[in-house]
């Protein structure tokens, strides 16, 4: 799976089982959570994304460079797009959101561009986004959250017109998030240690989750730090040991996704964050979900998700707090979607 400037590489799972999630909690027997697979008469190659809004859902699709909408019964009821440069069109799309009146923006890698449409599917206006944005919201106001750690700040922020609205978020080190052992990287990986993901609340918070650092920082809308939070566990130090211990040519052994943007392999630590109700989901790069507390930021058990034969879990959404949907990636095979109801079980 190959975009413009972010190369997949997707670990050989040793088996396949779908149909059920593990949850284990603390001190007690685990657990299942029904995996329910979606759009099961239609054949995607590359998803990078799909979002439930209303009663719709968006699937966005990576190399046929188009978004499909779905109804409530799953059925195809439109189109957006086609590959192009012009209004309307798009070249390798990667996320997609919505904000409160029903207009709905797309954050293309190929074009460097956002793209928003009115709630009939419309084009209303577009702008570059230079240097390479990864990493991509929008609030309630149709304001535009991107992820620019070259221009100085985490996350940039822009109004429909391309304007640059305001800038913030201080930028991290592998040696200030793994210790003075690792300062020879700071140069080195100092655009790539600052990748993220972004998603919002229902009030305009900004929860930020890093692909190669084990962090997540809720900011308000307009860049005031809330809290910053360090994921702990044995399945986050497991990934961290071969984060900067197993080669990368090495790394498919481990079922996990890495990942090139600035022109360095890298382990995803975290592959994705949603945030539904009180919810926060970080998907994990061993394909497990940790679920932690909006408020506070305070952890809960991690679901343990299936292995996918030859593939990975590859991105996830919230809607409120009825679902996650999630996306997978299997060389050869294409990608395949599900969904997880809600609410699960957190331990606080």
């Amino acid at each position: 799976m190959t975009r413009n400037s972010v190369v997949i590489r997707v670990a050989a799972s040793l088996f396949a089982i779908l149909g059920s999630v593990t949850l284990l909690p603390a001190q007690s027997s685990a657990q299942t959570v029904k995996l329910n697979e979606m759009f099961s008469n239609y054949s995607f190659y590359d998803l990078a994304k799909v979002v439930k809004f209303e009663d719709n859902y968006f699937a966005v699709e990576l190399s046929n460079n188009r978004i499909l909408v779905f109804n409530s019964e799953q059925e195809v009821v439109s189109q957006v797009g086609g590959i192009g440069q012009e209004a309307g069109a798009f070249y390798e799309p990667v996320e997609i959101r919505f904000d409160s009146e029903g207009n709905f923006y797309v954050l293309e890698e190929g074009n460097e561009r956002v793209q928003w449409f009115n709630k009939k599917g419309l084009p209303r206006g577009q702008f570059r986004v230079h240097p390479t944005a990864v990493g991509f919201a929008v609030n309630s106001k149709g304001e535009i959250f991107a992820g620019q750690p070259q221009k100085g700040k985490l996350i940039s922020v822009y109004a429909r017109d391309g304007r640059l609205l305001r800038s913030f978020g201080e930028l991290c080190t592998p040696s200030s998030v793994y210790g003075e052992m690792y300062q020879r990287y700071d140069e080195w990986y100092q655009i790539a240690i600052n990748r993220i993901q972004l998603d919002t609340d229902e009030e305009d918070n900004l929860y930020v989750a890093f692909y190669h650092a084990p962090i997540i920082r809720k900011y308000t809308s307009s860049g005031e730090l809330v809290f910053e939070k360090r994921i702990h566990g044995v399945e986050m130090e497991k990934l961290i040991d071969v984060f900067w211990n197993v080669p990368v040519a090495k790394i498919s052994h481990q079922g996990a996704l890495s990942q090139n943007i600035d022109g360095i392999q890298l382990l995803m630590l975290i592959k994705g964050i949603a945030v539904g109700g009180k919810t926060i989901y970080l998907l994990l790069g061993n394909d497990s979900i940790l679920p932690l507390a909006v408020k506070s930021g305070t952890q809960g058990v991690s679901i343990q998700l299936p292995r996918i034969n030859r593939g990975s879990f590859y991105s996830i959404s919230a809607f409120k707090e009825e679902m996650l949907i999630l996306t997978t990636f299997t060389f050869g095979q294409g990608s395949n979607c599900y969904f997880i109801r809600l609410p699960l079980h957190i331990q606080n």
